[in-house]
């Protein structure tokens, strides 16, 4: 399920890129946890900052893939995508508030509102969609 919400959520960032110009910009900002201001400072596809950057943007997707599986391991239907929509919401507050690495931003250029809220939905979406992949799986014989 983490593999799903590093996937949606890194063609959101990778589309941001797109938009403004420089592709891995936002890859980029996710290894200002462990890098820093030369995170901050990298343009484009810099082999060890864009590479760090992936490896924590897919360890918080994995992360969270597995704390949202273990906090809800049997919800189906509305009340799945109640807690999906519940968890996006509570890391949507965590990016604008303790951790903008998370979405790939940073205090000095954090995402918009818009693209906070998208980034967001296709976290909930992802892990919604994941957790009913997992359940299916599991429940066949």
């Amino acid at each position: 399920m983490g593999g799903l919400v590093a996937a949606a959520t890194a063609g959101v960032l990778l589309g941001f890129g797109v938009r403004t110009g420089d592709l891995f910009r936002r890859i980029n900002l996710t290894a200002t946890l462990l890098l820093g201001d030369r995170a901050e400072r990298a343009d484009g596809f810099a082999p060890l900052v864009t590479t760090i950057g992936l490896v924590v943007h897919i360890g918080w997707a994995i992360l969270t893939g597995i704390l949202f599986a273990a906090a809800f391991p049997r919800l189906r239907g509305a009340r799945l995508y109640g807690a999906a929509a519940g968890a996006g919401i509570v890391l949507l507050l965590l990016q604008r508030t303790a951790m903008p690495w998370i979405g790939g931003a940073t205090r000095a250029e954090p995402l918009s509102t818009p693209q906070s809220i998208l980034l967001w939905i296709a976290v909930a979406l992802a892990l919604a969609m994941g957790m009913r992949l997992a359940l299916s799986s599991s429940e066949r014989p």
